[in-house]
């Protein structure tokens, strides 16, 4: 919890051993693409997590997706309350949380561009315009069907979809799921893993 709420995060939910946590855009000054690398890194720091409880060793596996969340107190009989949440996101971790094994974090489908924007405005300004550019053009190719076929030859002999390997474009690392639309993410090679708090986050906690 202290990692996810010192890097302005929130966690809003607990369901059983599971938590629910959001890094809203107001955080990053109402930048979306702060906020997905943000929710990545923590993601990443929290999916390689050793846990023990006395004999028992404990992982982590997250689930990421992004938009807009709308949260609802209903109840009230008996006085008893429940704090509901709905939304994108929450369809989406429905999606992606599933497909992460112990130690894993994978990204929704809808999360990736947010996070290759978010990295780029974290490049040196020299790569920056250069990056965006190819990352925008890569972005209309796919939108106009450009890699349709690409993803029908990851079809193995039974049907089912086998992951393809991330091109390492960016600096970031992962596989894509072309069957969910869902990306494992592995790693982010930015110089910027290091999530230690400034003294502004310190002070909200």
């Amino acid at each position: 919890v202290k990692l996810i709420t010192s890097n302005c995060g929130d966690v809003i939910k607990f369901a059983g051993d599971a938590i629910l946590a959001v890094f809203p855009s107001t955080s990053f000054d109402n930048n979306n693409s702060l906020a997905t690398l943000r929710c990545s890194q923590v993601g990443l720091k929290l999916a390689g997590l050793e846990l023990i409880a006395g004999p028992q060793r404990l992982s982590v596996h997250c689930g990421m997706g992004c938009g807009e969340v709308i949260g609802y107190h209903v109840g009230g009989v008996y006085n008893r309350w429940e704090y509901a949440v709905t939304g994108d996101p929450i369809e989406q971790i429905g999606s992606s949380e599933p497909e992460a094994e112990a130690g894993q974090l994978v990204l929704a489908g809808p999360c990736v561009p947010w996070l290759v924007r978010g990295l780029i405005q974290k490049m040196p300004k020299s790569l920056r315009t250069m990056m965006s550019k190819k990352f925008e053009e890569e972005e209309l190719a796919r939108l106009k069907g450009a890699t349709a076929d690409k993803r029908a030859d990851t079809s193995n002999s039974s049907g089912r979809s086998t992951p393809e390997e991330c091109k390492k474009d960016f600096p970031f690392q992962g596989v894509l799921n072309p069957s969910s639309g869902n990306f494992l993410l592995t790693s982010i090679d930015i110089g910027m893993t290091s999530l230690t708090p400034t003294t502004e986050m310190k002070k909200r906690d």
